[in-house]
């Protein structure tokens, strides 16, 4: 229930998001606009806007409802100045509400609607950087079979991005772990609240914190598919009191041993045949 309802005139102002769409003020309404998708959120459906530490995203949390948390909708920018400005805007426009009031859930007011179209700059940006990813791959794959140690050289140099992506998923767990013993020796712990999902870059479960001095915070859920899986309703978050953006959920000891396990008996394996299939075989055929 709004108490003092305000109808500000709003600017147009629009947010370019990283990697890709934009977040913009249209008829008293965010309108958030990503590849595929156009999500229309009205003022009224928004609790509140806020911005990370490190001024680079922002958060729009929506009315919660009589028994679920409001749903968040996470934005990156690079530009920290617009994101402010974007979000000081925002809150000041929303309308005041008792805190004792009840709360229509905001993703009852919100309309998503799928849309298609030429791509972007920012989509075009990515296409570029994905086809000279292919261009290099090609190349390399080319060089192998025709300088390469083996006859089987450009089959391996293909079949190389099996470990390759396992080598990736290893060392985002190599850096969980290493956060998670920094914050063991240095970081405080409190009680996370109940988990919301949000969506955008870095999608998944988070627990929402706050700190000492009173800021709120989020922290990923930490799981192994932490996208998809929704974890306790509360959970324990240590934090860095130098970096409280810098968090992670308190897991269990057999979730932890799992992530350890995962990159002794599959990381490094993928890291050493990574490093053959390219390191390898590229500096063979171009010095040896």
């Amino acid at each position: 229930m709004d108490t003092h309802p305000r109808t500000p005139q709003l600017p147009p102002l629009v947010l370019r998001l990283r990697p890709a769409g934009s977040l913009g003020i249209q008829d008293g309404a965010l309108v958030l606009t990503r590849p595929g998708t156009r999500t229309r959120i009205p003022l009224k459906a928004i609790e509140t806007v806020t911005v990370d530490p490190d001024g680079q995203a922002l958060e729009i949390v929506l009315t919660p409802g009589d028994t679920a948390p409001g749903t968040v909708y996470r934005c990156g920018s690079r530009n920290t100045a617009a994101v402010a400005t974007f979000a000081e805007t925002v809150n000041s426009a929303l309308p005041l509400r008792d805190p004792d009031a009840p709360r229509t859930h905001g993703d009852a007011l919100v309309e998503t609607e799928r849309v298609s179209g030429s791509p972007g700059p920012r989509d075009l940006h990515w296409l570029a950087r994905l086809a000279a990813v292919v261009l290099v791959f090609g190349a390399g794959a080319t060089l192998v079979h025709l300088r390469g140690p083996h006859e089987e050289s450009a089959l391996l140099w293909l079949l190389g991005i099996i470990p390759l992506g396992i080598s990736w998923a290893a060392s985002e767990l190599i850096g969980q772990l290493w956060l998670r013993l920094r914050l063991r020796n240095r970081g405080i712990t409190v009680m996370g609240a109940v988990r919301e999902y949000v969506s955008g870059p870095g999608a998944g479960y988070r627990y929402r914190f706050t700190d000492l001095r009173g800021t709120e915070h989020t922290a990923p859920l930490g799981y192994e598919l932490g996208r998809f899986e929704k974890g306790p309703e509360t959970m324990a978050v240590t934090y860095d009191p130098d970096r409280p953006d810098r968090a992670a959920t308190v897991l269990p000891v057999a979730k932890v041993v799992g992530k350890v396990a995962t990159v002794v008996l599959l990381g490094l394996p993928a890291f050493a045949l990574t490093g053959y299939a390219y390191g390898y075989q590229l500096v063979a055929a171009l010095f040896l």
